[in-house]
């Protein structure tokens, strides 16, 4: 699994590389239903399935997939916003995550995210 450049996800199997050593994702995800900065963090999520997997990006999102179901988009989303005080007024601000940790061992429901 791979996060790319323009905010998709590619999934690789390597038992279906070619003879020349190339290898070629074998399912990406819509790019329109994707993260919409490039993607700086992947990680698999312990479930049931084996399927699942989290992405964050400096869109301000997590977005949680199913690799039975990239057509139909995200599973998931959460939006990184904080409150900012500015003259008296309360403004949202998103905040771009640019690392993610996850260790299922400990709970399936706890990620660890940096931002910019």
């Amino acid at each position: 699994m791979a996060g790319s450049y323009n905010g998709s996800l590619a999934f690789f199997d390597q038992k279906r590389g070619s003879s020349s050593g190339v290898l070629k994702p074998v399912d990406t995800t819509i790019l329109e239903k994707s993260h919409h900065d490039p993607v700086y963090d992947v990680y698999w999520c312990a479930g049931k399935t084996g399927t699942e997997c989290v992405s964050v990006s400096t869109d301000g999102r997590i977005l949680w997939w199913d690799m039975k179901m990239l057509g139909n988009g995200p599973t998931d989303e959460l939006i990184l916003e904080e409150e900012f005080e500015i003259e008296g007024e309360k403004v949202p601000k998103v905040l771009g995550a640019t690392s993610l940790e996850y260790n299922g061992e400990y709970s399936s429901l706890k990620f660890l995210v940096g931002t910019e």
